[in-house]
């Protein structure tokens, strides 16, 4: 019962892991909005996510066997590894979203001519 409630609570995390870097990028929104923008965000993303997170876990270990004097130096490196994550996710999302905008914009010429 405990491995099915990590997963749901794992599932969860995943669908609102950005929600930090969000409200400081736009500090405008509601919570309900940050948490909407999180999630559509995340969709496609979270497998990378995920990867990434279970990517750190060898290290973690090490860190610990060291008398976590080496989680001073890992806690900074993995935050800096998810605050590059947020901004990819938010640059493919601005890049999709101007190509669709250019795609409409072909398709309305096309469609008056």
């Amino acid at each position: 019962i405990y491995i099915a409630a990590f997963v749901i609570y794992y599932i969860i995390v995943l669908k609102f892991a950005l929600v930090y870097y969000l409200i400081i990028d736009r500090p405008e929104l509601s919570v309900i909005q940050l948490f909407k923008t999180s999630n559509y965000l995340m969709k496609g993303n979270k497998g990378r996510f995920f990867y990434i997170t279970i990517s750190f876990i060898p290290i973690m270990f090490l860190g610990m066997m060291s008398y976590y004097i080496g989680l001073l130096f890992l806690m900074p490196y993995m935050q800096m590894t998810f605050a590059q994550f947020y901004i990819n996710v938010v640059e493919v999302e601005k890049a999709q979203q101007e190509s669709n905008a250019a795609a409409y914009q072909a398709m309305q010429t096309y469609a008056t001519e």
